[in-house]
């Protein structure tokens, strides 16, 4: 193998690290700083790796799988408390939380809520 390959997967390999840290850590509240600490991987190094490998940034990556929690917990109790699920998942407001939602999946957390929560009242009445 020649440096470039070694150099890809060394940057295939510290993307899935900053992913599964990221998901290991979604309930904790996360800075880019704190997840590269823990990697100990300078910020400029996994910020490059998301630009080049997922087209994000570090941030935005964080946002996202807190977004994608948030999406699974609503689908699986609907009536759960929405302003505690927010903070349970990190979120800083409500305002920070509907905006990344929104960009995620085209509505609000609140918007997802009612039609799972329709949903579940069909299936009950089918």
């Amino acid at each position: 193998m020649d440096g470039n390959t070694i150099t890809a997967l060394q940057a295939k390999a510290d993307l899935a690290a900053i992913r599964h840290t990221i998901h290991q850590r979604r309930f904790e509240w996360l800075t880019p700083e704190s997840l590269c600490a823990g990697l100990r991987i300078p910020r400029s190094r996994a910020e490059a790796i998301l630009a080049e490998l997922a087209g994000t940034c570090l941030q935005e990556e964080i946002w996202s799988i807190k977004a994608s929690v948030l999406y699974t917990t609503i689908a699986d109790d609907p009536g759960a408390d929405l302003e505690l699920l927010l903070r349970q998942v990190g979120f800083d407001s409500v305002f920070q939380a509907c905006s990344i939602f929104r960009h995620c999946y085209g509505m609000t957390p609140m918007r997802f809520r009612v039609q799972c929560q329709r949903v579940w009242r069909q299936s009950l009445a089918a």
